[in-house]
């Protein structure tokens, strides 16, 4: 999704230099100035998706989207685990959707509401997160062995084995 967002932009930006470039040079210039650095941006954004994945740590489930976040949920925040995801849980005020360009296929319930961070903060606290990870089974097996130390935690995941 990020690659087609990325080719959509770059013709939306040749057709426009085009058309701008016809009535001032100069205008047309600072766009193209704008325009690399925008590519660049979005060309960075796209790869950090893929080098700072979420992962399952010692203390928590890191939760990473890129560069534009990152955050450790602890194992004894978590209360309910499931791959069953209603569309209108993920649309949910109290949901964070951590997927971005696709729909998620994971939920985790939180013990009790965490604060939400960045320029998010005049939003309600949360206490589900929607997130998308390659692979669901593997990614449920291997938090269920870390939430074992954790009682209170309930973990159920439908197509799980």
């Amino acid at each position: 999704m990020g690659v087609a967002l990325l080719c959509l932009s770059l013709v939306e930006l040749t057709v426009v230099h085009l058309l701008v470039s016809h009535w001032s040079r100069t205008a047309a210039l600072i766009m193209s100035l704008i325009s690399s650095v925008a590519l660049v941006t979005l060309v960075g954004l796209i790869k950090s998706f893929r080098l700072r994945p979420i992962l399952l740590e010692a203390d928590g489930l890191r939760l990473r989207g890129g560069v534009l976040f990152d955050r450790l949920i602890p194992f004894s925040a978590l209360a309910h685990v499931e791959t069953e995801v209603a569309p209108d849980s993920v649309r949910a005020p109290p949901t964070w959707n951590t997927a971005f360009l696709f729909w998620p296929n994971v939920m985790l319930s939180l013990c009790a509401p965490l604060p939400r961070e960045g320029f998010k903060r005049r939003r309600p606290a949360f206490h589900v997160i929607a997130l998308r990870v390659d692979d669901p089974e593997p990614f449920i097996r291997q938090l269920r062995a870390e939430l074992a130390a954790y009682p209170a935690a309930e973990l159920s995941a439908a197509h799980t084995p």
